[in-house]
C-alpha cells in the first residue's frame, strides 16, 4: 500500500484501510470469510508474543476479535517489502542477502526456540499432502476447464515430460517416508511471503525488519513450512504470478497438459536466482546448527505443496485466472520433479 489517507486494498480474506491515527497514519484490518481464523489468529500472536520477539512485528494498536467483524489496528510502516526489495527497486543483491540473513537468524536463533513440541506421526498429512490434495480438488470441482488440465497424467513443459503433481506427491510420500517428518514442532509465522517481509531501507545496519500476518501462533509446525513460502517466492517467482507478470500458452491433448511457452516478466530475475542459491546455503547451515539434518530436504517439499495448495486462492473463473491458477500448478509441478532429481536416488525415481 502506498500510504494514502483512505486508501483501501480488498482480499479474498481481509480489507486494509489506511486510517488517521491521531495525527499519523494507521491501517485498520478486518477479516471476513475464510481470512476472519488467520486474523484472530494475527491478534492473538501479537497479544502474546514475548518481547524479545515483538521487536520485529507491527505494535497492535487496537483489536476486537470477538464480534464479527473481527479487527486490529497497526501503524503504517513505509518500509520496502522483500518483493519490492528482489523484483523493483534498483538494490545491489548484496543488499538484499544481507537484510534476508538477518530474517533467517532471527527466525532459527528467537523464533523457532520460543514454543516447541513433538510432531505426529499424521503431521505430513495434516500440514502437506492432504492440504494439497484438497486444494486441487475443489479448483477441479469447480472449473471443468481446470478439470481437464489438473487431471492429466502427464505435464509436459521445458522439454520434456514430468507427471502431474498428485503421481508426484505419492510417490516422494512412498520413498521418502519419515525422512519428511520433521524431529520437532515449534513456533512459526505461518505466511513467510515477500509482502509479509518489510524492511526500513533508511536504517544502514540492515537490521530493522516487520514480519506481517503471523498465523503460527496457536499451533505449532515445522520450520520448513515457512522456508517453503520463501522458497516459491524466490525460485517460482510466485509474486509475478500473482500479478500475471507472466506469459503462458498451453494446451490440453491426450491426457497430456502440454506448455508450449512460459516466461516470467521482470528485469530482476537474476538477483531472485542469486538470492535462492544463498538461502540455499543459509538453510544447510541453520540444518547443522539445529540438528535437523533433513530440513534442505523438507524446505524443498513444502515449496512444491504450497504451490499446488494455493491455486483457490488465486484462481477466478477467466480466461486470466486460469492461466494464474495453471502458471501456480506447473511451477509446483517443476518443483516437486526438482525435489525428485535432488532429494531420491536414481533407482528410486
Amino acid at each position: 500500500m502506498r500510504g494514502v489517507l483512505g486508501e483501501v486494498l480488498l482480499t479474498k480474506s481481509s480489507r486494509l484501510e489506511v486510517l488517521d491515527g491521531q495525527g499519523r497514519l494507521i491501517i485498520r484490518k478486518t477479516g471476513f470469510a475464510r481470512g476472519i481464523g488467520d486474523l484472530r489468529a494475527q491478534i492473538r500472536a501479537l497479544q502474546t508474543l514475548p518481547e524479545a520477539l515483538l521487536q520485529h512485528y507491527p505494535q497492535l494498536l487496537r483489536a476486537d476479535s470477538q464480534e464479527p467483524p473481527a479487527w486490529y489496528e497497526m501503524p503504517f510502516y513505509a518500509f520496502a517489502s522483500l518483493r519490492d526489495l528482489v523484483f523493483e527497486l534498483p538494490v545491489a543483491p548484496e543488499g538484499v542477502e544481507t537484510r534476508l540473513n538477518h530474517v533467517i537468524r532471527f527466525l532459527f536463533g528467537c523464533l523457532y526456540s520460543w514454543r516447541t513440541g513433538p510432531a505426529t506421526e499424521d503431521y505430513v498429512e495434516r500440514a502437506y499432502s492432504g492440504r494439497m490434495r484438497n486444494r486441487i480438488r475443489e479448483i477441479r470441482e469447480r472449473d471443468p476447464e481446470l478439470n481437464m488440465a489438473l487431471g492429466a497424467r502427464e505435464v509436459w513443459v521445458d522439454g520434456r515430460s514430468h507427471e502431474n503433481a498428485e503421481t508426484q506427491l505419492e510417490r516422494i510420500l512412498q520413498k521418502c517416508g519419515r525422512r519428511l517428518l520433521p524431529p520437532r514442532l515449534c513456533s512459526t509465522h505461518g505466511q513467510l511471503e515477500f509482502d509479509h517481509i518489510l524492511f526500513d531501507l533508511g536504517e544502514v545496519q540492515c537490521k530493522v525488519f516487520i514480519l506481517l500476518d503471523t498465523s503460527g501462533v496457536d499451533t505449532l509446525a515445522d520450520p520448513a513450512y515457512d522456508v517453503g513460502k520463501i522458497r516459491q517466492c524466490l525460485c517460482a517467482k510466485v509474486d509475478l504470478l500473482k500479478q500475471d507478470l507472466f506469459e503462458l500458452h498451453y494446451e490440453v491433448r491426450r491426457n497430456t497438459l502440454a506448455v508450449e511457452s512460459f516466461i516470467t516478466l521482470n528485469a530482476r530475475l537474476s538477483v531472485a536466482d542469486r538470492l535462492s542459491s544463498y538461502m540455499n546455503r543459509q538453510i544447510r547451515d541453520a540444518a547443522k546448527e539445529t540438528g535437523d539434518p533433513e530440513l534442505e530436504m523438507r524446505s524443498h517439499f513444502a515449496e512444491a505443496v504450497h504451490l499446488c495448495s494455493s491455486l483457490p486462492y488465486y484462481y477466478e473463473p477467466t480466461e486470466a485466472g486460469r492461466k494464474r491458477t495453471l502458471a501456480l500448478y506447473v511451477q509446483g509441478v517443476r518443483a516437486f520433479s526438482s525435489f525428485s532429481e535432488r532429494f531420491l536416488s536414481r533407482r528410486e525415481l
